[in-house]
């Protein structure tokens, strides 16, 4: 499999690590959309499409739009199409682009192509990138992010599986998961670092990255160390070793835990290590604080050391980012145990690390100290004057400056009267003498007043008090609900069909009421869909009867809630349907005789009872030749003289019934009579 060219899995965990997966989930009734880092995984289902092909459409759910064909998926014809396959979906999809080396290639081909085989084998489901290389998924790399789309799948070319699912909704990226791994086991040596984390809850992980982090450098990359599952005394652990770790030379490690669609977690904890020689400095450095020193308008740095014995410098550094490149600001003597850091400005955050320095070695950095440097002067009056003007879900606040050495403003607002302020977005850095801001708000289902106020940050970062609060409303352009659980039956006198849907007054009160949309299908082709009510239907209505149904078909109806102006609607409730079945024609006439009669043939029977009749057919064929009609006869008759026949011939007749609604039925058998 693909897998083991990008983790080395012990025996019995594979199948532990696909349990955590939930991308082969309902597979065999359910069509799936998984979210990727950069696109959208599209799973059509578990069949192979060995004799039938997978087409796709994409719409935006968003506005209820038009179906678009994307793709159409098949069975590749041969091992090379399949290493085609893997190699462009994963250069369109960014995974790690690693093809299967000839052994792997051969195997999966066999296994997939085995005439028994008709479904996915049960350990590629949840390999996105072999699914799609052999035709049950796919990879929309045009999606759009932040976009949610609904996909359908339709299948062409095998009347035994359903012709058409649709799958969820989704939008990428999405937010990252959670897992629970932690640094265990480290053990720095000259030729290289071993480390091993402990996977306590492995979350939605489906493999996993090793990251090294440089001393004094940004970020972390991802190293050439494959990371190895083991299981010992019923705990698992994922141990690596980094051979191209430096000598004197600190790192931080840390696992990056990847889902099954290529979607990274949050990075574990960090592990640190120093892969140095016997007898080096070691990091003896314990209590390092920063404290806001008001008097000297300074961060005054305290730290403690187990031995100094060695050491020839101390020297601080410093960030204003935890992660961030560091920078040496002094170097004291090595019995100093305090510093004053006065090149810092109010309110903002700095972080602090000491190294040791001896003479041939350096010791790794001490742990990282955050310190802030409390505002110098008071700020005591909010802006003045604060305004709000509401244009449906948008919000345009105003104000006037109130102190000369304002420098910014901060924008909170609360979701309801009486509410908890939250700060919106970054303060406002401006100097001008009135400001305004523009926020548009959340779409929701209810009417919700929202609270704003605002307050300012003068040049010693002090913040204001609040100002008096202002207020929006949500009322005009709330969310509007959209019925479910849409059911058709007929009337009790089986002319019409009746709609029923929830009370959707229970869920939401935003709304005026509901319309009724139909669409028919007939002969496989279904009309555009069209509004049927054509009234409001009243908010405590949640009933609608369509008279017109004469055309036999699948009829299908959805409901919309209309809002508040009568003219905005919600999307579409999933559909709900009844099949009009053609109409059987009448039965035929029974008990039909006939009897000779000087030159004419008397005929008789019996009419069908209860069918609504409106005529009977007669047909007269002379023996080698065609049935004509020769009478067309009232509903109530059961009796007529054939007086249009000679003697010396033989004669079949046969009778049609026709009812009130059109329908006629099947001619009766042939009866004959010879007139001698």
């Amino acid at each position: 499999m693909k897998l083991y060219n990008k983790i080395i899995v012990m025996p019995g965990l594979f199948m532990l690590l696909l349990s955590t997966v939930n991308v082969s989930k309902a597979q065999k009734t359910t069509r799936l959309a998984v979210a990727g880092p950069r696109g959208i995984w599209v799973v059509c289902g578990d069949v192979l499409p060995k004799n039938f092909s997978y087409s796709i459409s994409r719409q935006k759910s968003s506005d209820d739009g038009p179906w678009v064909k994307v793709a159409n998926t098949q069975m590749p014809a041969s091992k090379e199409d399949l290493q085609a396959n893997i190699l462009n979906t994963e250069k369109v999809s960014g995974m790690d682009i690693a093809p299967l080396d000839a052994g792997a290639l051969q195997s999966v081909w066999q296994r997939v192509t085995n005439n028994v085989v008709t479904n996915s084998p049960p350990e590629m489901l949840n390999d996105l990138v072999l699914r799609a290389a052999t035709g049950t998924a796919w990879y929309d790399a045009a999606a759009e992010s932040a976009t949610a789309y609904r996909y359908k799948i339709e299948i062409a070319g095998n009347a035994n599986l359903k012709a058409e699912d649709y799958t969820n909704i989704i939008k990428y990226p999405i937010s990252k998961f959670v897992t629970d791994i932690r640094p265990a086991v480290i053990t720095p040596s000259l030729g290289g670092i071993y480390g091993e984390f402990k996977v306590v809850d492995s979350g939605q992980m489906y493999k996993c990255q090793i990251l090294r982090s440089y001393y004094l450098r940004s970020g972390f990359e991802v190293i050439d160390a494959k990371p190895i599952f083991i299981r010992r005394k019923g705990s698992v652990f994922i141990s690596f070793i980094d051979n191209t770790a430096v000598q004197k030379v600190p790192y931080s490690y840390s696992v990056q835990p990847i889902d099954a669609a290529g979607n990274p977690g949050f990075a574990s904890p960090e592990m640190k290590a120093f892969d140095v020689a016997e007898k080096s400095i070691a990091p003896s450095v314990y209590g390092l604080r920063a404290h806001s020193d008001k008097k000297n308008r300074a961060l005054r740095l305290g730290w403690k050391i187990v031995n100094n014995k060695n050491i020839t410098t101390i020297d601080i550094y410093r960030s204003e980012v935890y992660d961030g490149q560091y920078v040496k600001i002094a170097s004291v003597a090595p019995t100093d145990t305090s510093y004053f850091d006065r090149l810092v400005k109010p309110i903002t955050t700095y972080y602090y690390s000491l190294t040791l320095n001896g003479t041939y070695e350096t010791s790794p950095p001490s742990a990282r100290v955050p310190g802030i440097l409390e505002a110098m002067d008071d700020n005591l009056f909010p802006p003045d004057n604060v305004q709000l003007k509401q244009d449906s879900n948008k919000v345009v606040l105003t104000w006037d400056r109130n102190e000369a050495d304002t420098r910014a403003y901060i924008v909170y607002r609360a979701d309801s009267r009486d509410g908890v302020f939250k700060q919106l977005a970054t303060p406002l850095i401006s100097t001008q003498p009135g400001l305004s801001y523009t926020d548009v708000l959340p779409v929701t289902t209810n009417g919700i007043t929202y609270t704003y106020a605002v307050a300012d940050e003068n040049t010693s970062y002090a913040i204001s008090p609040k100002s008096r609060p202002v207020y929006a409303s949500s009322y005009n352009f709330a969310a509007l609900p959209i019925p479910n659980k849409i059911t058709v039956r007929k009337t009790d006198d089986n002319s019409k069909l009746q709609v029923f849907w929830p009370d959707m007054s229970t869920v939401s009160s935003v709304f005026m009421g509901y319309a009724v949309f139909k669409t028919i299908t007939v002969n496989g082709k279904t009309s555009a869909p069209r509004q049927v009510s054509t009234r409001l239907i009243p908010i405590m209505v949640n009933t609608f009867i369509d008279n017109d149904i004469k055309t036999p078909g699948i009829y299908h109806y959805t409901v919309r809630t209309v809002g508040m102006d009568k003219k905005r609607m919600s999307s579409a409730s999933p559909e709900g349907g009844y099949t009009i079945e053609e109409e059987a024609g009448p039965a035929q006439v029974s008990n039909i005789n006939l009897f000779p009669s000087a030159g004419s043939v008397q005929l008789s029977w019996n009419n069908p009872i209860g069918e609504n009749l409106l005529s009977i057919q007669l047909m007269r064929a002379p023996e080698g030749k065609e049935p004509k009609l020769i009478a067309t006869l009232d509903a109530g008759t059961q009796a007529y003289t054939d007086k249009n026949v000679t003697t010396g011939n033989t004669y079949y007749y046969t009778f049609i019934t026709k009812n009130k609604n059109g329908k006629t039925s099947q001619p009766t058998d042939a009866v004959g009579i010879r007139l001698r």
